[in-house]
């Protein structure tokens, strides 16, 4: 939409509101690629859920790691955003259990972790994670990393 305002001394203002008639529809002929993003953190789970949505892709959540590969078995998942630290199981034994998997290791991997140590990294790196992100994270960087990791798919037809 569109917000103006139009003011003239002694004549007034005139605001104007322009409002699209319907939302622009998506491309039919490619889905919206699918984030399966991981927190134990109910709070930021949902903001990063509505926020990576907002940036046109489709998003399902997990509270923890069980909730993870239940997706990953039933949905075709194209990248991973994970926590490092969560109780019970981490990001590294998800992201060990996604890179075993013949099928699976292909998808792209975030840890994203308010945890910046050397021993994380390192165990990062080694479990196979292709970015290290440290809470909190901007938009701009965040949206950056998904198009590093999710390239727009190019289709021989013009």
């Amino acid at each position: 939409g569109n917000v103006s305002v139009r003011s003239q001394l002694g004549a007034g203002t005139t605001y104007s509101i322009v409002l699209p008639a319907q939302k622009t529809p998506r491309k039919a002929e490619r889905p919206a690629r699918h984030i399966l993003v991981v927190d134990d953190a109910p709070e930021l789970l949902l903001l990063l859920g509505k926020l990576i949505e907002r940036m046109g892709y489709r998003v399902t959540t997990a509270p923890n790691v069980a909730r993870a590969r239940e997706t990953l078995d039933t949905h075709t998942v194209d990248l991973l955003i994970t926590d490092w630290a969560m109780p019970a199981a981490n990001g590294g034994d998800l992201i060990n259990a996604i890179k075993s998997d013949a099928t699976r290791r292909h998808i792209p991997v975030v840890v994203l972790t308010g945890h910046d140590t050397d021993i994380e990294r390192r165990e990062a790196h080694d479990a196979g994670c292709d970015r290290f992100l440290v809470k909190p994270i901007m938009r701009d960087e965040l949206q950056r990393i998904i198009s590093e990791l999710l390239p727009v798919e190019v289709s021989g037809e013009q």
